[in-house]
């Protein structure tokens, strides 16, 4: 079991008082990120589908990430069709946390990148995180060095 992570239910991810976390606790898929970090936990994979504006790009990274919920920091990368929504995912997410891209979430598109050391959460579009798994050996290998092939 992830420490911190799957001991998150009913109580509140955020501080009460402050409206930008307070936001966070009231999107939809704040339901089911218990079941979600169950399932990560329980079988490594999962799969999240829901409408727009439920949370799942702008809430799931950040838990995920151990940056509101508690737990364990961890680097989270998530992906973006499109430059503009890998840009507004990334600004939303650091909003959030009272911050500006480039500190905790941070983004890369083709010919711009506000991301640093400290970056927790990567936003990039499809298109970089395909030209850094073929230029970097390795890049989409896990934490043990093993990779996955899709059926």
């Amino acid at each position: 079991m992830r420490a911190g992570l799957s001991g998150i239910g009913a109580e509140p991810l955020t501080t009460p008082g402050d409206p930008r976390a307070e936001a966070l606790d009231r999107l939809p898929v704040r339901e089911a990120v218990p079941a979600l970090l169950r399932a990560l936990d329980d079988r490594g994979v999962a799969v999240l589908c829901g409408p727009p504006g439920t949370g799942k790009t702008t809430l799931v990274p950040l838990v995920l990430a151990g940056l509101v919920g508690g737990g364990p920091v961890r680097r989270v990368l998530v992906a973006e069709p499109r430059r503009i929504a890998a840009r507004a995912a990334a600004r939303r997410m650091a909003w959030l946390l009272g911050e500006r891209p480039g500190g905790k979430v941070g983004f890369t598109v083709r010919g711009e990148r506000q991301a640093g050391r400290g970056t927790v959460v990567e936003v990039v579009t499809t298109g970089v995180l395909l030209a850094t798994a073929a230029t970097r050996p390795g890049a989409g290998r896990g934490r043990r060095g093993r990779s996955r092939r899709m059926p």
